[in-house]
């Protein structure tokens, strides 16, 4: 005698798949905050291992690397004399940034040795060397889904690699092309700062944030992040406006992507954005990394980015 399986009904089915649909919607957002966790506590490692490496520059040549050639406007050096770029390079074909200056430090020296030859011979641009069309993994936030651009000027030819992290260079505007008098900061346009030379205190003092990678439009490139074209303040940032401040950017080759990171009219400055919910990775200059919130208190943040203005600084948070 075959005896029959009892078998689920078209209700109980539906009731099982209910349930089912239930949980991975109570899960999937605990999941995909895990994820984010991850991806924001392995930003700041590479903040982490970038301020070392700031740290590392200053132990060996005894002040932080500089944040920038200005090849076109004359500015000042910390020290008061004036000029345009460090010899033997030239100017002309000299767009060198602090992440350039670190790369023997992070094992990259292969990086810096091609850059130099072609600066000091003045031959060819950085972003046209064979180093500025790698990817640089300790340079890019795996949260950013434009991480590791390479810049392409009207899809013709490379301007070079974009990664997602800044230096400090003031708590105010930067004057023309990056240069001018309000740099304040601890890396700026030829600047020569030395550990001895921020009065607010190491741990009180920005250092490094993170910057929005913002794909190029067809008819121009958007610079942000561009380390190997250096000279209108892409890889430098502000602390005058809040982290993922609704404020615009101004240079002048950074496109309009609101609300992310839109493009002001204001003078030449950068403001630190994330992918992160709710704020940004940021390196102090005693190299501690903390999360700073889009919350933070304005006028404590602003101060965090001046190395000597004798503000009271309390906490980011």
């Amino acid at each position: 005698m075959v005896r029959l399986r009892p078998a689920f009904t078209l209700v109980e089915l539906l009731v099982v798949i209910a349930i089912i649909g239930t949980l991975v919607g109570l899960l999937l957002p605990a999941v995909q905050a895990a994820r984010e966790a991850m991806r924001r506590s392995a930003c700041a490692n590479n903040i982490r291992q970038i301020a070392t490496a700031l740290h590392n520059y200053h132990d060996a040549q005894r002040v932080f690397p500089f944040g920038q050639i200005v090849p076109w406007g004359q500015v000042a050096y910390t020290d008061g004399t004036y000029g345009y770029s460090f010899p033997p390079s030239s100017y002309k074909t000299d767009r060198r940034c602090w992440m350039l200056a670190i790369t023997p430090y992070i094992e990259l020296t292969d990086v810096y040795s091609e850059v130099m030859t072609a600066v000091n011979n003045n031959t060819i641009w950085p972003y046209d060397t064979s180093a500025s069309r790698r990817k640089y993994p300790a340079f890019m936030c795996v949260s950013d889904p434009n991480a590791g651009k390479i810049s392409m000027w009207t899809g013709s030819y490379s301007r070079g690699f974009c990664g997602n992290y800044l230096a400090c260079a003031s708590s105010s505007t930067f004057g023309p092309r990056a240069g001018g008098t309000n740099l304040d900061g601890m890396v700026f346009a030829l600047s020569k700062t030395k550990a001895s030379d921020v009065t607010d205190g190491l741990s009180k003092t920005a250092l490094l944030a993170e910057c929005i990678v913002v794909p190029d439009p067809a008819t121009s490139i958007d610079a942000r992040g561009g380390y190997f074209n250096a000279c209108y303040a892409e890889t430098l940032f502000s602390t005058k406006n809040t982290p993922n401040t609704s404020v615009g950017d101004g240079s002048d080759f950074f496109t309009d992507w609101p609300p992310l990171a839109p493009t002001g009219s204001s003078a030449y400055v950068q403001y630190t954005r994330s992918r992160h919910v709710g704020g940004v990775n940021m390196a102090m200059a005693d190299a501690a990394v903390r999360f700073v919130t889009d919350s933070v208190d304005a006028a404590i943040w602003q101060a965090a980015g001046s190395r000597k203005g004798g503000e009271n600084v309390g906490a980011l948070e």
